[in-house]
């Protein structure tokens, strides 16, 4: 996110529509999380809500990939910066 800007900077008018697919992706996932909150009153956020659905293997499934992304996300970052 930090070089982002630069990058699509070289890239031109094609980037405005980057950021637009990008917020239309971003609003269906906020659509579905708040969907979630509805149907269920379970505290724990993504994996409350898979908890809920799919049980205890459905909780660590989903914090355990969430975690899994996150090192990826940061060694990343860690890389390119």
């Amino acid at each position: 996110i930090i070089m982002l800007p630069t990058k699509l900077a070289e890239i031109g008018t094609i980037s405005i529509v980057s950021w637009l697919v990008t917020a239309v992706g971003s609003t269906a996932l906020a659509y579905a999380f708040a969907q979630c909150g509805m149907f269920s009153r379970k505290s724990g956020g993504m994996g409350g809500y898979a908890e809920y659905s799919f049980g205890k293997a459905g909780n660590f499934m989903a914090n355990y990939t969430y975690g899994v992304s996150l090192v990826i996300a940061n060694t990343a970052i860690a890389i390119s910066a």
